[in-house]
C-alpha cells in the first residue's frame, strides 16, 4: 500500500509540474504516419476521458500520467489526447503500463507495419489505474488514423526519464505484484502481428 501510495504522489507532483510548464515529454510534430525500413512502428494512443473518468475530471485521471514501458525500458508517458509513436525491430515484446495498479501486454510486431494500442484510464477510488487496448481489427482503422493525426505526438525528455529513473523501485514493485496476475489471466491484452497495417 506504502508503494501504491509513494506512486500516487509521485502522480500529483509530476501534475503540478505540468500545471507549471515543465512536461516530462516534448510535443513533436510532424507526426509520424509509417514506420522507418525494417522497424515496426507501435502508436500508443490516450484518447479523451469517458464514463466514469470524465465526470470524475482530474480526479479520473485528467491530470494522471500513464507511465509506458517496453519490458523493463521506460519508453514515454501520456496525458488524455497524447500519442507516442514507438518504432521497434520485427518480434515478440511485452509492454507495461504503471498507475496505481500496473497493466501489460504482449506485441509481436512484424517490419513496416504500423499498430495501434489505446490506453484507458480506469479510475480506482483513491488511484487512477491503466489498460491496454490493443487495436487487433475491432475498431474501424480509418477512425483510428484520424485519432492518430489530430493528437498530440510526444516524446520523452531528461525529465521523464529522471522521474522515471527515482520511481524505477516502484516500478518494480507494480511488477512483482501485478506480472504474474496478468500472465495467469484468461483475457490479458495481446496485439497480433496480423493487426499491422
Amino acid at each position: 500500500m506504502q508503494t501504491v501510495l509513494r506512486f500516487a504522489v509521485l502522480s500529483f507532483l509530476a501534475v503540478a509540474l505540468y500545471g507549471c510548464g515543465s512536461t516530462p515529454y516534448n510535443v513533436v510534430t510532424p507526426n509520424v504516419t509509417s514506420p522507418v525500413t525494417g522497424k515496426a512502428m507501435i502508436v500508443f494512443l490516450r484518447p479523451d476521458r469517458g464514463g466514469m473518468s470524465f465526470m470524475m475530471g482530474s480526479a479520473g485521471g485528467a491530470g494522471t500520467y500513464a507511465m509506458l514501458y517496453q519490458d523493463d525500458k521506460y519508453i514515454g508517458q501520456l496525458l488524455p489526447k497524447h500519442q507516442l509513436a514507438y518504432e521497434v525491430d520485427p518480434g515478440k515484446y511485452t509492454f507495461m503500463l504503471a498507475g496505481f495498479t500496473a497493466d501489460f501486454m504482449e506485441a509481436e510486431v512484424q517490419a513496416g507495419k504500423k499498430y495501434y494500442v489505446t490506453v484507458e484510464t480506469i479510475p480506482m477510488g483513491v488511484g487512477i489505474g491503466f489498460k491496454f487496448r490493443p487495436q487487433n481489427g475491432q475498431q474501424d482503422q480509418a477512425k483510428l488514423e484520424v485519432l492518430h493525426k489530430a493528437m498530440k505526438r510526444v516524446e520523452p525528455n531528461d525529465m521523464g526519464q529522471q522521474m522515471a529513473e527515482k520511481n524505477e523501485a516502484k516500478r518494480q514493485k507494480l511488477k512483482e505484484k501485478y506480472f504474474t496476475q496478468w500472465q495467469n489471466s484468461k483475457d490479458r491484452s495481446v496485439l497480433n502481428a496480423s493487426a499491422g497495417m
